[in-house]
């Protein structure tokens, strides 16, 4: 994945994230609180964000939705790690976007030389 995919693929992630079009993955428990899944932590927001509480019980599901950790899921996708699936979907995307100018590009050439 080049730069310009991996930008773009953390923009894919983070924009749908903050118009709630996607959602991290994880739980509620009983009092509320969002505890992030295993694909969707990697060790990136639990140690680095406050617990939440009962009074503050969206730290972790703000984190997840931080640009900060977009970029560090798509690293994760780029690495072959496991991650959520729309990270999977918007990294896909991204690498497809940028392929596709490439692959018409050949077809016309194709089909000048074939005329």
């Amino acid at each position: 994945m080049t730069k310009a995919q991996t930008k773009i693929a953390i923009e894919n992630v983070y924009t749908r994230r903050q118009a709630r079009l996607t959602h991290p993955e994880g739980h509620f428990d009983k009092a509320r609180r969002f505890e992030p899944s295993a694909d969707e932590d990697g060790g990136d927001i639990t140690h680095r964000i406050r617990t939440p509480s009962r009074a503050w019980p969206w730290s972790y599901m703000t984190a997840c939705r931080a640009k900060k950790h977009c970029a560090v899921l798509v690293a994760r996708w780029t690495e072959g790690l496991s991650v959520p699936a729309d990270v999977t979907k918007a990294c896909v995307e991204a690498s497809d976007l940028m392929t596709m100018p490439t692959a018409m590009a050949v077809a016309r050439e194709q089909e000048a030389a074939h005329a």
